[in-house]
């Protein structure tokens, strides 16, 4: 995003799937990572310092403690580079349909499976932030929540950024971004959220416009 005050830049990254290992996951990235950075350090040269970094899901495989741990070290790497070269980037993740850990079925859990034939479990999971549906969704990505809590507080909180709280799923979020006289607003929303089982669940995932809501609602009400 650029206007006559200056520019906001972002590196986009998604799908590393850390502790992939039936993929060749752990020889893979230390066989591409030479050529990432420099890649990045070629982007570096052309673009400028990049203010964000941008990764949308599937951080993990399976969304075990370990795989995040490394995915944190993995993460350090790449930051630790482009702050070599100058940048010094926010990140913002949402997480994908690998990084939860799927649930025991119980009646909660099949009602949610059966998502698109449930309008009465739809009408409850919408209609307020404290429900047994809602807290199943919740409960499934309680690792990678602590995962991003322990990121924020190693990282430090950064004076030009506010993170509204509030989010009905988790990994929902709205953060206002103030870079080079530009004030972005940035919303990320979990998609992944019903995928609850092994399955094929193309047209079975949704994003509801009261997740936007929820965490735009502080700046609309300015």
């Amino acid at each position: 995003m650029t206007n006559k005050l200056g520019a906001i830049r972002w590196l986009h990254l998604s799908d590393f799937h850390q502790g992939a290992e039936s993929q060749g996951q752990s020889w893979l990235w230390p066989t591409v990572k030479s050529s990432f950075l420099a890649d990045l350090a070629d982007m570096h040269k052309k673009v400028g310092s990049i203010d964000l970094v941008l990764f949308t899901g599937d951080l993990t495989q399976s969304a075990d403690p370990q795989q995040f741990r490394e995915f944190t070290q993995t993460l350090d790497e790449i930051f630790k580079h482009l702050r070599s070269l100058g940048s010094d980037p926010v990140l913002l993740v949402v997480p994908g349909n690998h990084d939860l850990v799927w649930p025991k079925l119980n009646p909660a859990v099949r009602l949610l499976l059966e998502w698109t034939k449930q309008p009465q479990v739809q009408d409850e999971f919408w209609s307020s932030a404290d429900n047994e549906y809602l807290g199943t969704v919740n409960n499934a990505f309680s690792n990678y929540k602590n995962w991003l809590k322990e990121w924020n507080q190693k990282q430090g909180a950064s004076a030009s950024i506010q993170l509204n709280d509030g989010g009905l799923i988790a990994g929902d979020f709205g953060v206002t971004i103030e870079r080079n006289g530009i004030r972005l607003y940035v919303a990320g929303l979990n998609s992944a959220f019903l995928q609850l089982d092994r399955g094929y669940f193309l047209e079975r995932l949704e994003v509801h416009p009261k997740q936007l809501q929820a965490v735009c609602k502080p700046d609309w009400e300015k």
